[in-house]
């Protein structure tokens, strides 16, 4: 049974991410502009909540939009992150599977 060395998935979503960009160069700009409308949205539905006393204090909806439009506004910042995050974790895991296993 052959394991890989590492993973990288980072590097493949850099790949991934860069194909697109090349393929549609105002992604990000488009990707930003939609991000703003979701927090526009999210903030002006919480508001107008708390005006008339819909669901008052429940902040959920708020923070899981304002958490979307971040992936959507800094694509090339958290996906990467988020991913070499992962890639250390498996790369640990199979590390140590690794030592396990001699």
């Amino acid at each position: 049974m052959s394991i890989p060395l590492e993973v990288d998935l980072s590097g493949q979503w850099g790949t991934l991410w860069s194909a697109v960009k090349s393929a549609i160069p105002s992604i990000s700009t488009i990707l930003g502009m939609v991000a703003l409308i979701l927090v526009v949205l999210a903030i002006f539905t919480w508001v107008w909540g708390k005006r008339r006393n819909i669901k008052a204090g429940d902040n959920q909806p708020m923070v899981g939009a304002i958490i979307v439009a971040c992936l959507f506004a800094a694509p090339d910042l958290v996906f990467p992150l988020l991913l070499t995050i992962i890639d250390g974790l498996i790369n640990f895991g199979i590390n140590i599977f690794k030592g396990a296993v001699k």
